[in-house]
């Protein structure tokens, strides 16, 4: 998927923030920093007095061994020292506080130097309105088995938003994918009757700006219960152990930047979730909840959709590798037979050009044209000969000397703003850089319409001072046309081009010699 606009919507300035060390955290958990070898508490967050019912100051330099069941401690022993596990551990941890027993599930994070336990009050799903394990077992098997009959990503995606809303009970579902500018559309949706719908609506790449965009690939979900918080600061504010801010990356009681939380609010939603679909390491999408009340989740219930982003990356995975290979057996279908075409013709350049196989088969363009010894053979809608000879120089100019595509030619070459009815798409196969030596692919121009939510060029409005800044307020449809661009240049056209260019050169020394 590409959105076809040519604008940058991300956001530097946002993108730039330090969020992993805003040094706060969301009220419905609190932070405990530990030293690795003693368990001496160094750092916590002030808002333990509201749940453990005690304050910093009282905790601070105890030994964590003081405050929690031996068996408990020795299990956190052993979990944080044994094989030098990185990754986050799950655990439950009972707290005894003037004679009183609490318990939390607590997410212990092994640092180099201390253990940083994320910790929330215990609530089970038997005694709220959740399923419990077994029940959501056996709905995510349910899930699975929907799966199977899914044949596209899009059927893939309507089931998975369907299915998610009715098993956590958010109001709004979404699966939401990011393009190679990391602008997002909103591929499936399921929601609420009176809420407003983003189905196949656009979004500008800094509604989820490159910090945010990183911390999703070291976060297994981002859960905010209530927008409407007050913060809790770390005491004391720096790391004793670092004498740095902690690092709150991987955390998910992290609290959210102040715009992220405007932007809730001018979305109308009070709590949300979001979990990230990865593809090869890199961010391809998120599922993205939204409730209009606040809304808390069950450890049963996170798990359930952790467990769900990591098959639903699975099967896009699986999905998109399917797509592409059926892309590449068809284009070599293709290629073999222009090659061999190629090869019967005492002049190769007619063997791509005229025959049943042409290089608009191969590009799937709509013209072509071979620019070799100065000479020009032509096939299907391109612009004139002068125009390709200034094609050329412009690709010699720029030292184009691997395959270049574009899509929007005439924002790089001013001029072919003249031909753009034949020529916004470009595909450029250098044979002979100092030569002008090229074979070019021509792709007509789709005048396109993107429906975004919202202004993209509103995304984020300054204040006077340049610091503070606000989200758009609006999410209603707002249409950007674009013009002077054709369908963008998939890796398979990259693939199939790079075999042509190689073929090519294979006969010309062949033919040299």
């Amino acid at each position: 998927m590409d959105i076809p606009t040519s604008k940058n919507y991300d956001s530097e300035f946002c993108g730039s923030l330090p969020l992993h060390f805003i040094n706060l955290v969301q009220p419905h958990g609190f932070i405990m920093v530990v030293q690795k070898e003693t368990f001496l508490i160094r750092q916590i967050s002030e808002n333990v007095i509201d749940l453990l019912g005690t304050t910093p100051t009282e905790l601070l330099n105890r030994n964590l061994a003081d405050i929690i069941l031996p068996e408990q401690m020795e299990v956190i022993r052993r979990k944080t020292q044994q094989w030098n596990i990185e990754d986050r551990i799950p655990e439950n941890v009972s707290f005894t506080i003037n004679n009183a027993e609490q318990k939390f599930s607590a997410v212990i994070h092994t640092k180099e130097n201390y253990i940083l336990l994320e910790l929330e009050p215990n609530v089970s799903p038997v005694t709220s309105s959740e399923l419990d394990f077994v029940h959501i077992y056996q709905e995510i098997m349910f899930i699975l088995a929907a799966f199977k009959k899914a044949d596209s990503i899009q059927k893939l995606s309507q089931i998975a938003v369907s299915e998610i809303k009715k098993l956590s009970g958010f109001d709004r579902v979404m699966i939401y994918q990011f393009d190679k500018n990391w602008n997002g559309s909103v591929l499936a949706e399921a929601l609420e009757p009176d809420m407003q719908p983003y189905l196949n609506l656009c979004f500008p790449a800094s509604d989820v700006p490159r910090n945010a965009r990183d911390l999703y690939l070291k976060n297994s979900f981002r859960l905010i219960p209530n927008r409407e918080y007050t913060p809790a600061r770390l005491v004391p504010v720096l790391n004793p152990i670092s004498s740095n801010f902690t690092d709150l990356s991987d955390c998910n009681l992290r609290s959210v930047a102040n715009v992220h939380l405007q932007y809730l609010k001018n979305m109308g939603v009070q709590a949300s979730m979001s979990t990230p679909i990865v593809k090869d390491n890199v961010l391809w999408g998120l599922i993205s909840c939204h409730h209009k009340t606040p809304k808390n989740l069950s450890f049963e219930m996170r798990s359930a959709f952790v467990l769900l982003s990591s098959i639903i990356s699975a099967q896009v995975v699986a999905k998109e590798n399917e797509y592409s290979l059926g892309q590449i057996n068809s284009l070599n279908d293709i290629f073999t037979r222009l090659l061999a075409q190629m090869y019967n013709e005492q002049d190769f350049r007619q063997g791509l050009v005229r025959g049943a196989y042409t290089l608009n088969q191969l590009f799937t363009s709509s013209g072509a044209a071979v620019v070799l010894d100065g000479e020009i053979k032509k096939v299907g809608k391109t612009p004139t000969n002068e125009e390709i000879k200034s094609i050329v120089h412009w690709l010699q100019r720029s030292r184009v000397n691997k395959i270049h595509t574009t899509e929007n030619l005439a924002q790089a070459l001013e001029p072919a703003v003249n031909y753009k009815e034949v020529a916004s798409g470009l595909i450029a196969l250098p044979i002979a850089l100092e030569r002008g030596d090229y074979i070019l692919g021509f792709r007509e121009e789709m005048v396109q319409t993107i429906s975004w939510g919202g202004n993209p060029n509103q995304a984020i409005t300054m204040e006077p001072d340049g610091k503070t800044y606000h989200p758009r307020n609006s999410f209603a449809v707002w249409q950007e046309q674009v013009k002077h661009t054709s369908l963008p240049w998939s890796e398979q056209d990259v693939h199939v081009a790079e075999q042509l260019r190689i073929a090519v050169l294979e006969r010309i020394v062949r033919d040299t010699h």
